[in-house]
């Protein structure tokens, strides 16, 4: 029978509660801040230039705007 050397199992390490915050969460805070849903107002602007549209692509841009801004990324 051949002995082979095998690592002794070190116990796992508790994870703190508190985590510390890293220096790039502040700016991710700021961005997020930045991505605000769209107010009424700005939509029904966004709705009404693609409605008026007059060509496809125009009105897809506004398209796009307006899904922006309702779901948050704009």
């Amino acid at each position: 029978m051949i002995a082979t050397k095998t690592k002794k199992m070190t116990k796992a390490k508790p994870r703190s509660v508190r985590r510390r915050l890293k220096p790039g969460i502040s700016d991710d805070l700021v961005e997020l801040e930045k991505n605000k849903r769209m107010g009424v107002e700005e939509l029904m602007k966004l709705a009404t230039l693609m409605r008026d549209a007059k060509d496809d692509q125009t009105a897809s841009h506004y398209s796009d705007e307006f899904m922006k801004g309702f779901y948050g990324t704009k």
